[in-house]
């Protein structure tokens, strides 16, 4: 019987779908800064399909320069459109950083986009990627690219490229977003540590959900300032944000929407709570639409005493 009970402690939810299975997010980057951390989001939709060829440029400009801070941590998120959230349509991705107006750097070079995805097995990857990927899944229709990009990250303005080709069948190859979540230190002027955690899934919530029970991601081991800023941020492939709970509260982030992604962000301090911040903190997601898709989240926790 303890054999038993462990086994189901450990056991990890494979999907909040039970039509389309995903994967749930899961925290990928963890620990403290005393600089600060941002999430940055650019919707990169073309309403017409080019056909065979599509590309998108993604500008950011980051609230530090990294060439005065210490960067500690950042990941760069591209989602490719294939055209079908079951047929194997085939297609490549070129991904370009443009640093200093001109200096690029290549993070994919027709990189093949042929991963098989099937409802009832659940999330595809591609496993044999190599640095800077950390991750290639594609779930239904979408294929979501993950860099790490820290080394690369020299000014303050960033330019990244997508360019996409359809190889076989009806790949639709349109940018749906490309995001960063980049993080910091200071060498002087610190205003108070700041606790981090950047979570990292990719898991549908669609009309055709039955009975569910994993569209959650969890924060834990947090530790509890008399005096903090609480942030959250939550990005999504959808045309209307979802709704959400943040340890049982119902929360309302504020949006911004593109086309078919977006990202939504809530801040609040100790005065404000709840929401309330525990050790261990769960975010609960659901769609509001017929579709819903979870991509990365992101919270933070500043000491300001």
């Amino acid at each position: 019987m303890l054999v038993l009970i462990v086994a189901c402690m450990l056991a990890a939810p494979v999907s909040a779908d039970d039509a389309y299975l995903g994967t749930p997010p899961v925290t990928e980057l963890s620990g403290t800064v005393n600089g600060g951390v941002d999430v940055l989001f650019c919707n990169t939709w073309k309403t017409t399909n080019p056909i065979d060829t599509d590309d998108a440029w993604a500008n950011f400009t980051l609230e530090v320069n990294p060439a005065n801070v210490d960067m500690q941590f950042a990941h760069l998120y591209v989602v490719v459109y294939s055209g079908n959230m079951t047929a194997n349509y085939e297609g490549t991705e070129t991904v370009e950083m443009y640093r200093n107006g001109g200096n690029a750097v290549t993070l994919a070079d027709a990189q093949p986009l042929d991963l098989e995805y099937d409802p009832e097995t659940g999330t595809a990857y591609n496993t044999t990627v190599s640095a800077p990927f950390t991750d290639l899944s594609r779930v239904t229709s979408d294929y979501v690219s993950v860099f790490d990009v820290k080394d690369y990250l020299t000014n303050q303005d960033i330019d990244v490229y997508v360019q996409t080709t359809n190889e076989t069948g009806r790949f639709d190859g349109r940018i749906k977003e490309v995001k960063l979540v980049y993080g910091w230190n200071v060498t002087s002027g610190s205003s108070g540590d700041t606790q981090y955690w950047v979570n990292e899934g990719h898991d549908p919530m669609t009309k055709y959900i039955g009975t569910y029970t994993d569209n959650k991601t969890w924060f834990n081991g947090t530790t509890d300032p008399e005096e903090f800023t609480a942030e959250l941020w939550v990005d999504y492939l959808a045309s209307a944000s979802g709704t959400y709970t943040w340890n049982g509260n119902a929360i309302t982030p504020t949006v911004t929407q593109g086309t078919y992604a977006g990202l939504g962000y809530l801040t609040w301090t100790d005065e404000q709570q709840p929401p309330y911040v525990l050790e261990n903190n769960v975010l609960t997601y659901d769609r509001s639409g017929s579709w819903y898709k979870i991509i990365t989240a992101v919270f933070t926790l500043k000491e300001t005493t």
